[in-house]
């Protein structure tokens, strides 16, 4: 006599019993929340890539500024001198 196979199912016709229900609908849980952290931490990233080039801009400009200002120092020490 052969022995009925199971399908992993949680019965042996191959419907679901309520525990393994409640299995899946756990595990799908996790999965959504993992890809729900995984979108806000890639807009974490977008934003954090925005911020650093806006303060590299900013910095570009303010060393610019420096240099001219610098340049018009020098310019005013050795016309004082001569």
């Amino acid at each position: 006599m052969s022995k009925p196979i199971s399908n992993n199912t949680g019965r042996i016709d191959g419907t679901l019993s309520l525990s393994s229900m409640l299995a899946v609908k756990q595990g799908f849980g996790k999965g959504e929340m993992g890809i729900g952290a995984l979108i806000i931490f890639l807009a974490i990233l977008v934003v954090a890539a925005l911020a650093a080039s806006v303060f590299i801009g900013s910095g570009t400009s303010l060393q610019q500024k420096a240099l001219i200002t610098s340049n018009e120092a020098k310019e005013g020490v050795t016309l004082a001198w001569t």
